[in-house]
């Protein structure tokens, strides 16, 4: 975790990597609840469908998905606003870099003349 918060310099924000492994993180959940979902609706058998709704009853699974899911909807609302962080960093360099730029022009364009 500590070299994620470490900064690496002027096109990198320090939030970078934890941005992306954020991303591949709420992809990866996803991921998984979904093919647990279709797991158990691929079941054809009337028998063991019953099986799984009640042993879904008694272990409350249906609670423990609606969990998972807002701990989903936070993780990817965090990524959100880590990308945008970086994003954000990004567009302040390239403000500050054309300033410069502009700055630059000016200054060579009195020398000039």
């Amino acid at each position: 975790m500590q070299d994620v918060l470490r900064p690496r310099g002027v096109f990198r924000s320090s939030y970078d990597k934890l941005s992306e492994r954020t991303t591949l993180q709420v992809l990866e959940v996803g991921e998984l609840a979904d093919s647990f979902a279709h797991a158990i609706t691929l079941m054809g058998d009337t028998y063991s469908v019953q099986v799984y709704r009640r042993a879904a009853e008694r272990l409350r699974i249906a609670e423990a998905s609606a969990s998972v899911q807002q701990k989903l909807d936070m993780l990817s609302r965090s990524a959100e606003a880590l990308h945008g962080h970086v994003e954000t960093r990004r567009g302040v360099f390239l403000e500050v870099l054309v300033v410069l730029l502009i700055a630059l022009e000016i200054v060579l364009a009195f020398f000039r003349h």
